[in-house]
């Protein structure tokens, strides 16, 4: 028996490398239906029961198994509202750009209004190479923007971030921010495999991550003033941000400006140094457990691996044939996969 990332590997022509038994327990789990799994929040007791053990490490496989136990799609019998999509790219995803695209037409039965590219703004004219090309059929608009623009916007055209990482974070809640409407915001090294309704009307989902850390919790209690007692992490590198609910988180931290500040003064320690650490995605997450939010989160499962990039064999000649095929492969490959991520550092 072969895990999903054997499969893919061996779709593409690779040799199956990495068995784990304890993974294709985990994609056993992924692949049940819906139906019998859980639709209540009550499962968040497992996860604070397992916190301060999966910290250590101890525990990390029951909160795998823990992420596994919600449905894929909660909302999938519900009427699902219109989205926009904001996918971020910069130099080192690239290559993935037409890939990440394509595969929009499987991440959502959610109509999709706009798609929103943002790069920095020395990849702009890469970007736009990949967009005449034309590698993709879509039936939404698409606009590009720049990182600078949107924080320009914001007001944060001379605000010195300490890395990359501190900008894009907050850029990522700024663009929630500025939305005329709810918005699916994905990292560019992510590819959607399978639909899902992401929002009706006032009920959004919540992919649960199968990591968790004390540092992101302490650090949106902070934040947000407001006891955190999910037990759920959201770090999932792609997550919908409803623009009422991220104007709130702004309302309750003091503005854009002071938010910035509190996530570079985050990054900027370190984990070493404090018991907290910034994440745009646990924050968005953690505010929705407050009692004054508007949405209501229906938790949901992540169905994600990570796998390198290596394996596609990306060139910069791919056509519409190759990037309609490499996801089919995959979704041949794992089907019940939801998504995909090519980090760079895999």
């Amino acid at each position: 028996m072969k895990s999903w990332d054997q499969r893919i590997q061996m779709s593409f022509g690779l040799k199956a490398t990495g068995f784990d038994f304890r993974r294709l327990a985990l994609e056993f789990l992924d692949s049940l239906p819906d139906q019998i799994k859980i639709r209540t929040q009550r499962i968040s007791k497992i996860g604070l029961s397992t916190l301060k053990k999966t910290e250590l490490k101890v525990a990390l496989f029951p909160r795998h198994i823990l992420s596994r136990l919600f449905p894929f799609d909660p909302l999938g019998n519900q009427h699902p509202s219109p989205i926009s999509v904001a996918l971020l790219t910069s130099e080192k995803d690239l290559e993935l750009l037409p890939y990440s695209i394509a595969s929009l037409k499987y991440g959502a039965t959610n109509p999709i209004t706009v798609l929103k590219i943002i790069c920095p703004s020395h990849s702009v004219i890469e970007v736009g190479k990949i967009l005449r090309k034309k590698l993709f059929s879509v039936d939404f608009d698409i606009t590009l923007s720049t990182d600078e623009e949107i924080l320009s916007n914001a007001g944060l055209t001379d605000f010195d971030f300490v890395s990359s990482v501190a900008k894009m974070e907050t850029l990522k809640l700024i663009i929630g921010y500025q939305a005329a409407s709810p918005i699916l915001i994905l990292d560019g090294d992510t590819l959607l495999l399978r639909p899902r309704n992401w929002i009706s009307d006032s009920r959004q989902i919540t992919p649960i991550a199968q990591e968790y850390f004390l540092g992101h919790k302490n650090f949106s209690e902070r934040l947000l003033n407001y006891p955190i007692e999910t037990g759920l992490g959201y770090v999932t590198h792609h997550a919908l941000f409803v623009p009422e609910q991220v104007r709130q988180i702004f309302g309750v931290i003091g503005g854009v400006e002071k938010l910035a500040n509190e996530i570079n003064i985050g990054i900027e320690k370190g984990w070493t140094l404090q018991p907290e650490f910034p994440s745009e995605w646990q924050i968005y997450g953690d505010s929705l457990s407050m009692g004054n939010s508007a949405i209501r989160p229906i938790p949901a499962s992540f169905s994600n691996i990570g796998i390198s990039r290596k394996i596609l064999g990306l060139n910069n000649e791919t056509s519409q044939v190759d990037c309609i095929t490499v996801l089919n492969r995959i979704k041949s490959a794992a089907p019940s996969l939801g998504s995909i991520s090519f980090h760079d550092y895999k």
